[in-house]
Protein backbone atom coordinates (compact mmCIF):
# COMPACT_ATOMS: atom_id res chain seq x y z
CA UNK A 1 0.00 0.00 0.00
CA UNK A 2 1.28 3.62 -0.78
CA UNK A 3 1.52 6.24 1.53
CA UNK A 4 0.70 9.31 0.82
CA UNK A 5 2.15 11.47 3.89
CA UNK A 6 1.94 15.30 4.06
CA UNK A 7 2.62 17.45 7.30
CA UNK A 8 0.81 20.50 7.46
CA UNK A 9 0.50 23.73 10.00
CA UNK A 10 -2.97 22.64 11.35
CA UNK A 11 -5.71 24.75 10.08
CA UNK A 12 -9.51 25.99 12.39
CA UNK A 13 -10.86 23.16 9.75
CA UNK A 14 -8.73 20.79 11.28
CA UNK A 15 -9.77 20.88 14.61
CA UNK A 16 -12.67 18.52 15.35
CA UNK A 17 -11.02 15.77 13.32
CA UNK A 18 -7.74 16.55 15.89
CA UNK A 19 -10.18 15.90 18.81
CA UNK A 20 -11.51 12.74 16.82
CA UNK A 21 -7.58 11.35 16.77
CA UNK A 22 -7.09 12.24 20.41
CA UNK A 23 -10.09 10.57 21.60
CA UNK A 24 -9.77 7.85 19.37
CA UNK A 25 -6.26 6.84 20.88
CA UNK A 26 -8.17 7.55 24.79
CA UNK A 27 -10.77 4.90 23.46
CA UNK A 28 -8.37 2.18 21.96
CA UNK A 29 -7.05 1.30 25.11
CA UNK A 30 -7.53 1.25 28.88
CA UNK A 31 -3.86 1.57 29.47
CA UNK A 32 -3.63 4.81 27.00
CA UNK A 33 -6.54 6.29 29.52
CA UNK A 34 -4.81 5.45 32.48
CA UNK A 35 -1.17 6.28 31.61
CA UNK A 36 -2.21 9.72 29.79
CA UNK A 37 -2.67 12.96 31.75
CA UNK A 38 -5.96 13.61 29.03
CA UNK A 39 -8.82 13.49 29.90
CA UNK A 40 -12.01 13.90 27.20
CA UNK A 41 -13.45 17.48 27.28
CA UNK A 42 -10.80 18.49 30.10
CA UNK A 43 -7.37 19.09 28.68
CA UNK A 44 -6.83 19.13 25.68
CA UNK A 45 -9.49 20.75 24.96
CA UNK A 46 -10.96 22.83 22.17
CA UNK A 47 -9.97 25.81 23.97
CA UNK A 48 -5.66 24.28 24.03
CA UNK A 49 -5.54 22.96 20.25
CA UNK A 50 -7.17 26.31 19.15
CA UNK A 51 -4.40 28.26 20.79
CA UNK A 52 -1.88 26.32 19.34
CA UNK A 53 -3.68 26.58 16.00
CA UNK A 54 -3.76 30.15 16.15
CA UNK A 55 0.23 30.77 17.05
CA UNK A 56 1.23 28.31 14.31
CA UNK A 57 2.54 25.69 16.68
CA UNK A 58 0.06 22.87 15.62
CA UNK A 59 0.84 20.47 12.93
CA UNK A 60 -1.05 17.59 11.67
CA UNK A 61 -0.10 14.82 9.61
CA UNK A 62 -1.95 13.22 6.65
CA UNK A 63 -2.33 10.16 4.55
CA UNK A 64 -4.21 11.08 1.56
CA UNK A 65 -6.88 12.79 2.86
CA UNK A 66 -6.94 10.82 6.21
CA UNK A 67 -5.40 12.63 9.45
CA UNK A 68 -3.39 10.44 11.53
CA UNK A 69 -1.02 12.66 13.64
CA UNK A 70 -0.59 15.41 15.62
CA UNK A 71 1.26 17.04 17.55
CA UNK A 72 2.15 20.80 19.05
CA UNK A 73 5.78 22.39 18.32
CA UNK A 74 6.48 25.16 20.67
CA UNK A 75 9.59 27.57 20.28
CA UNK A 76 10.79 28.25 23.48
CA UNK A 77 10.47 25.66 26.73
CA UNK A 78 8.66 26.03 29.70
CA UNK A 79 9.96 26.76 32.97
CA UNK A 80 10.18 22.91 34.14
CA UNK A 81 12.07 22.27 31.12
CA UNK A 82 14.63 24.73 31.83
CA UNK A 83 15.41 22.62 35.55
CA UNK A 84 16.55 19.79 33.65
CA UNK A 85 20.44 19.13 33.24
CA UNK A 86 20.33 18.83 28.95
CA UNK A 87 23.45 17.39 27.45
CA UNK A 88 23.52 19.95 25.60
CA UNK A 89 23.38 23.43 26.67
CA UNK A 90 21.08 25.78 24.95
CA UNK A 91 19.77 29.05 25.21
CA UNK A 92 15.55 29.30 24.98
CA UNK A 93 15.58 30.65 21.36
CA UNK A 94 17.34 27.48 20.59
CA UNK A 95 15.20 25.24 21.72
CA UNK A 96 11.96 24.03 19.63
CA UNK A 97 9.67 21.69 22.68
CA UNK A 98 7.43 18.82 21.12
CA UNK A 99 3.88 18.46 22.54
CA UNK A 100 0.69 16.60 22.36
CA UNK A 101 2.31 14.03 20.26
CA UNK A 102 -0.59 11.66 19.02
CA UNK A 103 -0.65 8.63 16.07
CA UNK A 104 -3.43 6.90 15.41
CA UNK A 105 -3.43 3.76 16.97
CA UNK A 106 -4.13 2.14 13.73
CA UNK A 107 -1.05 2.92 12.17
Amino acid sequence: MIKDFTLKKAADSDLAPIRMLYWKLLDSSEQYAHILQWKKDIYPADEDWKFYIDNDEMYVLCDHNDLIGAFVLTRSQSQDYRKIDWEIDAKDDEVSVVHLLVVDPDY
